[in-house]
Protein backbone atom coordinates (compact mmCIF):
# COMPACT_ATOMS: atom_id res chain seq x y z
CA UNK A 1 0.00 0.00 0.00
CA UNK A 2 1.54 3.60 -0.68
CA UNK A 3 1.62 5.72 2.45
CA UNK A 4 2.78 8.48 0.81
CA UNK A 5 1.33 9.54 -3.22
CA UNK A 6 3.76 12.18 -3.87
CA UNK A 7 6.62 10.18 -2.89
CA UNK A 8 5.80 7.53 -4.99
CA UNK A 9 4.75 9.65 -7.97
CA UNK A 10 7.83 11.61 -8.32
CA UNK A 11 10.52 9.89 -6.75
CA UNK A 12 10.18 5.82 -6.25
CA UNK A 13 8.00 5.70 -9.66
CA UNK A 14 11.85 6.15 -11.44
CA UNK A 15 14.24 4.65 -8.82
CA UNK A 16 15.26 2.26 -11.46
CA UNK A 17 16.50 5.45 -13.35
CA UNK A 18 17.36 7.18 -10.25
CA UNK A 19 20.02 4.00 -8.63
CA UNK A 20 21.12 3.46 -11.90
CA UNK A 21 25.12 4.18 -13.29
CA UNK A 22 25.72 5.65 -16.54
CA UNK A 23 27.14 2.57 -17.77
CA UNK A 24 24.03 1.03 -16.96
CA UNK A 25 21.63 3.60 -18.13
CA UNK A 26 20.70 1.55 -20.89
CA UNK A 27 19.45 -1.60 -18.83
CA UNK A 28 17.98 0.90 -16.12
CA UNK A 29 15.57 1.76 -18.75
CA UNK A 30 14.82 -1.45 -19.75
CA UNK A 31 14.11 -2.44 -16.32
CA UNK A 32 11.77 1.08 -16.03
CA UNK A 33 9.92 -0.66 -19.56
CA UNK A 34 9.39 -3.58 -17.75
CA UNK A 35 8.32 -2.29 -14.07
CA UNK A 36 5.88 0.90 -15.51
CA UNK A 37 2.81 -0.97 -15.23
CA UNK A 38 3.63 -2.20 -12.13
CA UNK A 39 4.40 1.34 -11.10
CA UNK A 40 0.91 2.23 -12.87
CA UNK A 41 -1.49 0.33 -11.07
CA UNK A 42 0.07 1.29 -8.01
CA UNK A 43 -0.75 4.47 -8.25
CA UNK A 44 -4.42 3.17 -9.90
CA UNK A 45 -5.00 1.25 -6.81
CA UNK A 46 -3.95 4.09 -4.53
CA UNK A 47 -6.80 4.53 -1.27
CA UNK A 48 -7.95 7.89 -0.63
CA UNK A 49 -7.11 8.29 3.14
CA UNK A 50 -8.73 11.41 4.99
CA UNK A 51 -6.74 13.39 7.05
CA UNK A 52 -9.90 15.67 8.36
CA UNK A 53 -7.64 15.96 10.92
CA UNK A 54 -5.86 19.02 10.10
CA UNK A 55 -7.39 22.09 11.29
CA UNK A 56 -8.11 24.77 8.58
CA UNK A 57 -10.17 28.02 10.16
CA UNK A 58 -12.21 28.54 7.97
CA UNK A 59 -15.76 29.83 8.20
CA UNK A 60 -17.52 28.61 4.77
CA UNK A 61 -17.24 25.04 2.86
CA UNK A 62 -19.13 23.32 0.39
CA UNK A 63 -18.38 19.95 -1.42
CA UNK A 64 -18.35 19.11 -5.12
CA UNK A 65 -18.38 15.81 -7.04
CA UNK A 66 -16.26 15.29 -10.49
CA UNK A 67 -18.03 14.63 -13.59
CA UNK A 68 -16.96 12.47 -15.97
CA UNK A 69 -14.15 12.96 -17.46
CA UNK A 70 -12.39 13.87 -14.13
CA UNK A 71 -9.82 16.47 -12.48
CA UNK A 72 -6.44 17.45 -14.59
CA UNK A 73 -4.52 19.88 -11.81
CA UNK A 74 -0.68 20.40 -12.39
CA UNK A 75 -0.31 18.63 -15.73
CA UNK A 76 1.97 21.18 -16.82
CA UNK A 77 4.83 19.68 -14.08
CA UNK A 78 7.65 17.83 -15.53
CA UNK A 79 7.15 13.76 -15.03
CA UNK A 80 8.29 12.21 -18.13
CA UNK A 81 11.90 10.61 -19.65
CA UNK A 82 10.84 10.91 -22.93
CA UNK A 83 11.55 7.61 -24.34
CA UNK A 84 9.43 5.28 -22.09
CA UNK A 85 6.36 3.54 -23.59
CA UNK A 86 3.36 4.09 -21.00
CA UNK A 87 4.92 5.71 -18.42
CA UNK A 88 3.35 8.56 -16.99
CA UNK A 89 4.10 11.73 -19.33
CA UNK A 90 2.31 14.80 -17.30
CA UNK A 91 2.59 15.69 -14.39
CA UNK A 92 0.12 16.27 -10.91
CA UNK A 93 -0.30 18.45 -7.81
CA UNK A 94 0.06 16.32 -4.70
CA UNK A 95 0.80 17.70 -1.18
CA UNK A 96 4.29 17.02 -0.44
CA UNK A 97 3.39 15.48 3.37
CA UNK A 98 0.26 13.96 3.39
CA UNK A 99 0.85 12.72 -0.36
CA UNK A 100 -2.62 13.43 -1.44
CA UNK A 101 -3.78 15.05 -4.77
CA UNK A 102 -5.30 18.81 -4.00
CA UNK A 103 -6.32 21.66 -5.32
CA UNK A 104 -4.04 24.55 -4.31
CA UNK A 105 -5.93 27.70 -2.85
CA UNK A 106 -4.32 29.75 -5.27
CA UNK A 107 -5.78 28.19 -8.10
CA UNK A 108 -8.98 28.65 -6.92
CA UNK A 109 -8.34 32.18 -6.44
CA UNK A 110 -6.87 32.14 -9.85
CA UNK A 111 -10.44 30.72 -11.48
CA UNK A 112 -12.51 32.87 -9.25
CA UNK A 113 -10.65 36.10 -9.99
CA UNK A 114 -10.61 35.28 -13.93
CA UNK A 115 -14.27 35.03 -13.94
CA UNK A 116 -14.86 37.77 -11.97
CA UNK A 117 -13.21 39.51 -14.66
CA UNK A 118 -16.68 39.47 -16.79
CA UNK A 119 -18.72 41.51 -14.49
CA UNK A 120 -21.65 40.99 -16.92
CA UNK A 121 -21.62 36.99 -15.85
CA UNK A 122 -21.14 37.94 -12.31
CA UNK A 123 -24.16 40.30 -12.06
CA UNK A 124 -26.03 37.64 -13.52
CA UNK A 125 -25.35 34.87 -10.96
CA UNK A 126 -25.58 37.13 -8.33
CA UNK A 127 -28.73 38.17 -9.03
CA UNK A 128 -29.95 34.67 -9.31
CA UNK A 129 -28.63 33.79 -5.57
CA UNK A 130 -30.13 36.83 -4.20
CA UNK A 131 -33.09 38.40 -5.76
CA UNK A 132 -32.72 41.27 -3.74
CA UNK A 133 -30.23 42.25 -5.78
CA UNK A 134 -32.05 42.56 -9.34
CA UNK A 135 -31.85 46.12 -10.76
CA UNK A 136 -29.30 47.14 -7.97
CA UNK A 137 -26.17 45.65 -9.12
CA UNK A 138 -24.07 47.32 -11.94
CA UNK A 139 -20.39 47.33 -13.12
CA UNK A 140 -19.03 49.92 -10.12
CA UNK A 141 -20.30 47.93 -7.84
CA UNK A 142 -19.35 44.41 -9.32
CA UNK A 143 -15.68 46.07 -9.65
CA UNK A 144 -15.86 47.50 -6.08
CA UNK A 145 -16.62 43.92 -4.57
CA UNK A 146 -13.33 42.03 -7.03
CA UNK A 147 -11.24 43.96 -5.34
CA UNK A 148 -12.34 43.81 -2.00
CA UNK A 149 -12.22 39.93 -2.47
CA UNK A 150 -9.34 39.57 -4.10
CA UNK A 151 -7.16 42.90 -3.37
CA UNK A 152 -5.54 44.90 -6.04
CA UNK A 153 -2.93 43.56 -8.74
CA UNK A 154 -0.35 45.06 -10.92
CA UNK A 155 -3.18 47.36 -12.81
CA UNK A 156 -4.90 48.12 -10.39
CA UNK A 157 -3.94 50.18 -6.37
CA UNK A 158 -7.47 51.75 -5.57
CA UNK A 159 -8.30 48.45 -3.77
CA UNK A 160 -10.61 49.44 -0.92
CA UNK A 161 -9.82 46.67 1.57
CA UNK A 162 -7.17 46.02 3.71
CA UNK A 163 -5.29 43.16 3.48
CA UNK A 164 -5.74 41.83 7.09
CA UNK A 165 -9.82 42.29 5.59
CA UNK A 166 -9.68 40.25 2.40
CA UNK A 167 -10.80 36.74 2.07
CA UNK A 168 -8.68 33.54 2.61
CA UNK A 169 -8.87 30.77 -0.09
CA UNK A 170 -7.75 27.49 1.83
CA UNK A 171 -6.63 24.45 -0.38
CA UNK A 172 -9.62 22.21 -1.82
CA UNK A 173 -9.11 18.92 -0.44
CA UNK A 174 -10.55 15.16 -1.03
CA UNK A 175 -13.24 14.43 1.38
CA UNK A 176 -14.67 11.51 -0.05
CA UNK A 177 -13.15 9.36 -2.74
CA UNK A 178 -15.42 6.57 -5.18
CA UNK A 179 -17.64 3.78 -3.48
CA UNK A 180 -14.08 1.88 -3.39
CA UNK A 181 -12.34 4.47 -2.30
CA UNK A 182 -9.69 4.89 -5.10
CA UNK A 183 -9.53 8.45 -6.43
CA UNK A 184 -6.60 8.25 -9.63
CA UNK A 185 -7.35 6.50 -13.21
CA UNK A 186 -5.55 7.19 -16.40
CA UNK A 187 -6.16 8.57 -19.80
CA UNK A 188 -4.25 9.54 -22.87
CA UNK A 189 -4.34 12.70 -24.97
CA UNK A 190 -2.51 13.31 -27.82
CA UNK A 191 -0.51 15.89 -29.31
CA UNK A 192 -1.65 18.19 -32.95
CA UNK A 193 1.62 18.33 -33.65
CA UNK A 194 5.25 15.92 -33.50
CA UNK A 195 8.75 16.69 -34.07
CA UNK A 196 6.95 20.02 -36.32
CA UNK A 197 5.12 17.55 -38.42
CA UNK A 198 0.83 17.61 -38.27
CA UNK A 199 -0.45 13.98 -36.95
CA UNK A 200 -1.75 12.99 -40.30
CA UNK A 201 1.97 13.04 -41.43
CA UNK A 202 3.60 11.43 -38.82
CA UNK A 203 2.42 8.43 -36.68
CA UNK A 204 0.70 9.26 -33.34
CA UNK A 205 2.26 9.21 -29.90
CA UNK A 206 -0.45 9.30 -26.84
CA UNK A 207 0.70 10.54 -23.75
CA UNK A 208 -0.46 8.76 -20.67
CA UNK A 209 -1.60 11.29 -18.00
CA UNK A 210 -3.06 10.63 -14.46
CA UNK A 211 -6.59 12.07 -13.63
CA UNK A 212 -8.94 12.44 -10.66
CA UNK A 213 -11.80 10.48 -11.30
CA UNK A 214 -15.06 10.83 -11.63
CA UNK A 215 -17.41 10.44 -8.63
CA UNK A 216 -14.28 12.18 -6.31
CA UNK A 217 -15.43 14.76 -3.93
CA UNK A 218 -13.65 17.69 -2.96
CA UNK A 219 -14.12 19.99 0.06
CA UNK A 220 -13.22 23.87 -0.67
CA UNK A 221 -12.38 25.76 1.57
CA UNK A 222 -12.23 29.62 2.79
CA UNK A 223 -12.59 32.50 5.17
CA UNK A 224 -14.80 35.09 4.00
CA UNK A 225 -15.57 38.73 5.33
CA UNK A 226 -18.98 40.23 4.64
CA UNK A 227 -18.52 43.28 2.43
CA UNK A 228 -20.92 46.24 2.00
CA UNK A 229 -20.99 48.16 -1.15
CA UNK A 230 -22.80 51.56 -2.11
CA UNK A 231 -25.20 50.18 0.66
CA UNK A 232 -25.60 46.42 -0.48
CA UNK A 233 -24.24 43.66 1.96
CA UNK A 234 -22.75 40.89 0.42
CA UNK A 235 -22.09 38.47 3.50
CA UNK A 236 -19.47 35.57 3.66
CA UNK A 237 -22.65 33.01 3.09
CA UNK A 238 -23.71 34.88 -0.36
CA UNK A 239 -20.12 34.97 -1.37
CA UNK A 240 -19.70 31.20 -0.97
CA UNK A 241 -22.87 30.11 -2.60
CA UNK A 242 -21.59 32.53 -5.76
CA UNK A 243 -18.16 31.09 -5.47
CA UNK A 244 -20.14 27.64 -5.76
CA UNK A 245 -21.44 28.53 -8.45
CA UNK A 246 -19.04 30.34 -10.53
CA UNK A 247 -16.88 26.72 -9.95
CA UNK A 248 -19.52 24.51 -11.01
CA UNK A 249 -20.30 27.03 -13.81
CA UNK A 250 -16.97 27.30 -15.21
CA UNK A 251 -15.14 24.36 -13.93
CA UNK A 252 -11.63 23.90 -12.68
CA UNK A 253 -8.13 22.87 -13.72
CA UNK A 254 -6.61 22.24 -17.48
CA UNK A 255 -8.71 21.13 -20.30
CA UNK A 256 -12.06 22.03 -19.13
CA UNK A 257 -12.64 22.94 -22.77
CA UNK A 258 -12.71 19.42 -23.39
CA UNK A 259 -14.65 18.46 -20.47
CA UNK A 260 -12.49 18.14 -17.66
CA UNK A 261 -12.96 20.01 -14.33
CA UNK A 262 -16.55 19.71 -13.97
CA UNK A 263 -18.97 18.71 -11.43
CA UNK A 264 -21.66 16.63 -10.79
CA UNK A 265 -24.98 18.44 -11.44
CA UNK A 266 -27.08 15.64 -9.47
CA UNK A 267 -24.83 16.20 -6.70
CA UNK A 268 -24.30 20.00 -6.73
CA UNK A 269 -28.54 20.44 -6.82
CA UNK A 270 -29.05 17.41 -3.74
CA UNK A 271 -26.19 20.10 -1.91
CA UNK A 272 -28.17 22.91 -2.71
CA UNK A 273 -31.14 21.81 -1.02
CA UNK A 274 -29.57 19.96 1.55
CA UNK A 275 -27.99 23.71 2.62
CA UNK A 276 -31.96 25.12 2.18
CA UNK A 277 -33.27 22.51 4.68
CA UNK A 278 -30.65 22.94 6.58
CA UNK A 279 -31.12 26.90 6.97
CA UNK A 280 -34.96 26.51 7.34
CA UNK A 281 -34.49 23.95 10.23
CA UNK A 282 -31.90 26.81 11.68
CA UNK A 283 -34.70 29.11 11.23
CA UNK A 284 -37.04 26.96 12.74
CA UNK A 285 -35.13 26.92 16.07
CA UNK A 286 -33.91 30.19 16.12
CA UNK A 287 -37.95 31.34 16.44
CA UNK A 288 -38.48 28.68 18.81
CA UNK A 289 -35.67 30.37 20.97
CA UNK A 290 -37.32 34.20 20.82
CA UNK A 291 -40.16 32.15 21.62
CA UNK A 292 -38.65 30.68 24.45
CA UNK A 293 -37.40 34.06 25.21
CA UNK A 294 -39.94 35.77 25.03
CA UNK A 295 -42.44 33.49 27.28
CA UNK A 296 -39.20 33.71 29.97
CA UNK A 297 -39.92 37.26 29.85
CA UNK A 298 -43.30 37.16 30.18
CA UNK A 299 -42.87 34.98 33.38
CA UNK A 300 -40.26 37.34 34.73
CA UNK A 301 -42.91 40.18 34.44
CA UNK A 302 -45.52 38.47 36.29
CA UNK A 303 -46.83 38.04 40.21
CA UNK A 304 -46.37 34.90 41.89
CA UNK A 305 -49.82 34.31 41.42
CA UNK A 306 -50.02 35.24 38.06
CA UNK A 307 -46.85 32.86 37.27
CA UNK A 308 -49.08 30.24 38.80
CA UNK A 309 -52.09 30.34 37.20
CA UNK A 310 -49.51 30.76 33.69
CA UNK A 311 -47.55 27.43 34.78
CA UNK A 312 -50.87 25.37 35.78
CA UNK A 313 -52.99 26.49 32.82
CA UNK A 314 -49.72 25.43 30.24
CA UNK A 315 -49.35 22.26 32.19
CA UNK A 316 -53.12 21.38 32.70
CA UNK A 317 -55.41 23.58 31.22
CA UNK A 318 -54.60 23.77 27.25
CA UNK A 319 -56.40 20.28 26.17
CA UNK A 320 -59.60 21.72 27.53
CA UNK A 321 -59.36 25.38 28.49
CA UNK A 322 -62.90 25.26 29.74
CA UNK A 323 -63.21 22.20 31.57
CA UNK A 324 -60.11 23.38 33.36
CA UNK A 325 -61.73 26.38 34.41
CA UNK A 326 -64.60 24.81 35.68
CA UNK A 327 -63.29 22.58 37.73
CA UNK A 328 -60.09 23.94 39.04
CA UNK A 329 -60.19 27.51 39.18
CA UNK A 330 -63.85 28.27 40.27
CA UNK A 331 -63.63 26.12 43.39
CA UNK A 332 -60.87 28.48 44.12
CA UNK A 333 -63.08 31.58 44.49
CA UNK A 334 -64.40 30.63 48.08
CA UNK A 335 -61.38 29.16 49.66
CA UNK A 336 -58.65 32.25 48.33
CA UNK A 337 -57.99 35.48 50.35
CA UNK A 338 -59.53 38.60 49.18
CA UNK A 339 -56.34 39.86 47.45
CA UNK A 340 -56.29 36.85 45.40
CA UNK A 341 -59.60 35.98 44.98
CA UNK A 342 -60.19 39.68 42.58
CA UNK A 343 -57.48 38.50 40.82
CA UNK A 344 -58.50 34.83 39.92
CA UNK A 345 -62.01 36.95 38.73
CA UNK A 346 -60.25 38.74 36.82
CA UNK A 347 -58.29 36.18 35.51
CA UNK A 348 -61.36 34.06 34.75
CA UNK A 349 -63.41 36.79 33.22
CA UNK A 350 -60.06 37.22 30.27
CA UNK A 351 -60.51 33.40 29.65
CA UNK A 352 -64.26 33.26 29.49
CA UNK A 353 -64.14 36.75 27.07
CA UNK A 354 -61.44 34.79 25.36
CA UNK A 355 -63.45 31.46 24.80
CA UNK A 356 -66.88 33.70 23.96
CA UNK A 357 -68.15 32.41 27.65
CA UNK A 358 -68.11 35.76 28.83
CA UNK A 359 -71.27 37.36 27.05
CA UNK A 360 -73.99 36.67 24.64
CA UNK A 361 -76.28 33.51 24.88
CA UNK A 362 -75.17 31.51 28.14
CA UNK A 363 -76.73 28.28 29.50
CA UNK A 364 -78.17 29.17 33.24
CA UNK A 365 -75.31 27.71 34.32
CA UNK A 366 -72.49 29.70 32.81
CA UNK A 367 -74.85 32.88 33.37
CA UNK A 368 -74.70 32.05 37.04
CA UNK A 369 -71.07 31.93 37.37
CA UNK A 370 -70.37 35.15 35.01
CA UNK A 371 -72.80 36.84 37.82
CA UNK A 372 -70.67 35.57 40.44
CA UNK A 373 -67.37 36.75 38.70
CA UNK A 374 -69.09 40.37 37.96
CA UNK A 375 -69.88 40.90 41.91
CA UNK A 376 -66.39 40.00 42.94
CA UNK A 377 -65.13 42.38 40.65
CA UNK A 378 -68.17 44.98 41.54
CA UNK A 379 -68.73 45.60 38.20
Amino acid sequence: MISNLNYYFNVEYYKDLVESTTLDLKSSRQRMEQNVDMYNNGIREYIHISNKEVFIPANQIFNLKTSYPGLLIGIGNVHATGDIKEEIALGFTLDYVTGQPYIPGSTVKGVLRNKFRHWECIKEIAEEIKPDFAGNLNDSIIRKLELNVFGEDNERTDCPSAPNKRDIFFDAVISNGTSENTIMEFDNITPHRQSDELLELAEPNPLTLVKIRPNVEFEFRFRLQSNVIEGLEFDAFFKKKLFRRILFDFGIGAKTNVGYGYFDTKHFMESIKKEENEIKQLKIIEEQKEKEREEEEKILKMTDFERDLYLEEKKDGEKNIENWLNTKLIPRLDTCEQEDRIKLAEYLKNKWIEIGKWSGSLSDKQAKKVEKIKAILKE
